[in-house]
């Protein structure tokens, strides 16, 4: 198997004998590949003669990963009271980060947009509001998630099937009532957004 041209993974030996169908598959591992680069599959025979049939049974394929954004250094909300949303992060291999959200790379009718915040509290026994947003709608908000007292908490967050377009921009926000200071919204890949 080859991107453009460099050989990426290559498969072992099959013998054959006589006149028979052998189903071949081969599969990478995870590597990054980007818009116009091309994906090709050779097959060679040592002896004797080859026919590699059309059909449903022969295909290349593409699997691409969620598209998604990781906080980008730590965030101290300062707002009681108000949804804010989560700012600075960094985009995942081949996602493109707009303002504070990350956006679908193609429109697909059945998307599912998810989150998580790794909240570090500085304080006793509390709970934070969370939601997620598409292009400013709200599609999913949890309240009241329980927060641990003096510890990190990830908080994880998940829409249902949603139509998204090209150019929308999925984000996250959060809500603490009182002492919005003594919570951390930790970076790394513990707080993301994706788009699957």
């Amino acid at each position: 198997m080859l991107v453009d041209g460099i050989v990426v993974k290559t498969g072992s030996v099959v013998s054959m004998s006589g006149s028979q169908t052998v189903d071949l598959s081969l599969s990478t591992d995870p590597i990054s590949v980007s818009t116009g680069q091309i994906v090709t599959v050779q097959i060679q025979g040592r002896h004797g003669y080859l026919e590699v049939q059309g059909g449903a049974d022969t295909w290349v394929h593409i699997d691409r990963q969620p598209l998604g954004m990781t906080k980008n250094g730590d965030w101290v909300p300062t707002a009681n009271g108000s949804w804010l949303a989560v700012p600075a992060w960094a985009a995942d291999p081949g996602a493109t980060v707009s303002g504070n959200g990350v956006q679908p790379r193609d429109a697909k009718p059945s998307a599912i947009i998810s989150g998580q915040l790794s909240v570090v509290s500085r304080s006793g026994l509390y709970a934070v509001d969370v939601r997620l947003k598409l292009d400013g709608t709200v599609v999913k908000t949890i309240t009241d998630f329980p927060l641990d007292a003096w510890a990190t908490t990830n908080v994880p967050i998940s829409s249902g099937p949603i139509a998204v377009a090209v150019g929308q921009v999925a984000t996250i926000e959060c809500r603490f009532v009182n002492w919005a200071n003594a919570f951390t919204i930790q970076p790394g890949a513990n707080t993301y957004v994706r788009i699957t």
